[in-house]
């Protein structure tokens, strides 16, 4: 809101008048050794030379994450303009590791309100494996909190348990974040475990009993819309088997869930835009699903793009506009409005 002050014979008026930014939302797309950028449907190179890549995403400050490999590099945003430079903000060993700041394989990262993140990690099928020794029950889902004073993130507790109501769980698909509740795919057992990021206990599998569960089995890419709908690309390279499939919100175990989209290969990534159109990754293409007034299109839009693993949206950040003060001078019949922003200093 902004405060804008009238002068007229000596009265002072004042108003307040919304100011909405208007700003067009940048898509970014990686393939194993480089992430290119999307404005408008202009495609250019952000960063090259890199190794490894597979999920990004924003933190809420506008830093672009990616990992690569075991590890887990930041794009930082500095006054609205990303380094094309990552640092290394997560160090990534090849065998399990319950060390501070570690992670073995990671599968794809979210960020919740408050800049803490959130890793789906699978764990190794090298040794030293954990408790159990098989890499299904090695995969869990790390918290690293934010350190704001030092700008590094520091693991703590693992999040999500390998058991939920007796039933192995393996969270290997994108985590996804959405007012205030974190979706990861099963991607063995299928189903979607939903859990608070306020509280490692309060989870649950939605979509998960029987046959439902195996109509999301093999589950990689999330996304939730504005309404909390959930979808999940089922990754299959079998004669196009593979699929977008919708869950409810308000789901529970016994939801079914139903067919979004169907005859897609390497479906992978999934994200919303600001506009609600529903975007994925699949073989060598990126698969846009337009929103019409609320209902997703069923024939979407393809974009060519070779070896696409993952995107996401860069966020719009809304600026902070400077007070303006407006005054009305009238003389002589003629008036004039006249703004002055205040000097730097």
């Amino acid at each position: 809101m902004k405060k804008i002050t009238f002068l007229r014979f000596g009265t002072v008026l004042t108003l307040l008048a919304s100011i909405t930014p208007v700003s067009a939302q940048t898509m970014f797309a990686d393939t194993a050794t480089a992430i290119y950028e999307y404005q408008n449907g202009v495609k250019t190179t952000f960063a090259s030379g890199l190794s490894g890549l597979a999920f990004m995403n924003f933190d809420p400050t506008g830093d672009l994450f990616a990992i690569s490999g075991s590890s887990i590099l930041e794009f930082a945003n500095t006054g609205g303009v990303l380094s094309s430079t990552p640092t290394t903000v997560v160090t990534g060993l090849q065998y399990y590791n319950t060390g501070n700041q570690y992670t073995s394989y990671p599968d794809s990262m979210a960020f919740d309100s408050a800049g803490n993140m959130y890793v789906n990690d699978s764990g190794s099928t090298a040794n030293p494996l954990p408790p159990g020794g098989s890499a299904r029950n090695s995969a869990k889902t790390y918290r690293f909190t934010y350190n704001s004073g030092t700008g590094t993130f520091n693991q703590s507790t693992i999040s999500l348990a390998n058991v939920y109501q007796g039933t192995e769980i393996a969270p290997l698909g994108q985590i996804t974040y959405n007012n205030g509740r974190l979706y990861s795919p099963q991607n063995y057992g299928g189903g979607v475990q939903i859990f608070s990021t306020g509280s490692v206990t309060n989870n649950m599998i939605v979509a998960a009993n029987g046959a439902n569960a195996n109509k999301t089995a093999g589950g990689e890419g999330s996304a939730v819309d504005s309404l909390g709908n959930i979808y999940v690309s089922i990754y299959a390279a079998n004669n196009m088997g593979g699929a977008i499939m919708e869950i409810p919100a308000g789901a529970d175990q016994n939801t079914v869930p139903t067919t979004f989209a169907t005859g897609l290969s390497y479906v992978r990534a999934l994200a919303f835009d600001t506009n609600g159109d529903l975007v994925a990754t699949g073989l060598n293409s990126i698969i846009v699903y337009t929103n019409f007034n609320g209902t997703l299109s069923s024939t979407p839009t393809v974009t060519t793009l070779s070896g696409v693993e993952a995107l996401a949206f860069q966020p719009v950040l809304t600026p902070v506009p400077e007070p303006v003060t407006w005054a009305l001078v009238s003389a002589g019949g003629l008036a004039l409005l006249a703004g002055r922003r205040p000097k730097k200093a």
